[in-house]
């Protein structure tokens, strides 16, 4: 396992992120999306960006989805589940996977999860109609691999949806703001957040 792996893990694992996610934001590990400011209460907005990005993506019956860093399972089981896709879930957090294994269970949505790393997918290649990755793609130490095992295991025609932060170019932005980011990538275990640009990928 490489350090950026173990560090994800020991973040996720931490009391204060697993209490936080679940006072702040309901459990979910995204915050949401409220463009009509309809939804103050953040556990709504998250299952509001769930939908978007589902409805964005053109998801549709049947279609084999990638969730790619699943946690705990919530947009899988919300994508299942509301728009009968076929989801597989996968997190390098072995107490994620076991917690999302569990709601599964309370389903009868074709819903699966697996531990493993998103940069080393354990799939054939052209196996998802769509991989969906939803604020964890800034947890990979190498972006641009991470796009090539998404590429390398969709189907031709198939789409991919990233919703996860930018920043600007790193030497446009003033020293203070570089290194505030800086923090919160570190704070946070998400490289990628320092080497994802805004329009670059």
């Amino acid at each position: 396992m490489d350090m950026s792996t173990s560090k994800t893990i020991s973040y996720y694992n931490q009391i204060g992120s697993r209490l936080g996610y679940m006072l702040v934001a309901g459990g979910h590990r995204h915050f949401g999306y409220n463009r009509d400011k309809k939804y103050w209460y953040i556990p709504h907005a998250a299952v509001a960006m769930i939908d978007y990005l589902a409805n964005f993506s053109e998801i549709e019956p049947g279609d084999a989805v990638l969730d790619a860093g699943c946690g705990e399972g919530r947009a899988s089981l919300r994508i299942a589940e509301k728009f009968g896709a076929s989801v597989t879930g996968i997190d390098v957090v072995p107490r994620s996977i076991k917690v999302a294994n569990r709601r599964s269970r309370a389903t009868s949505a074709d819903v699966r999860y697996l531990l493993g790393d998103y940069n080393k997918l354990p799939f054939r290649d052209k196996s998802f109609d769509v991989v969906f990755t939803l604020e964890t793609f800034t947890h990979s130490p190498n972006p641009e691999k991470t796009l090539k095992e998404f590429w390398r295991v969709l189907k031709p025609g198939g789409r991919i949806i990233i919703f996860d932060y930018s920043i600007k170019d790193p030497k446009t932005v003033p020293l203070k703001h570089r290194l505030a980011i800086e923090n919160i990538a570190s704070g946070t275990n998400c490289p990628g957040f320092i080497n994802i640009f805004h329009d670059y990928y």
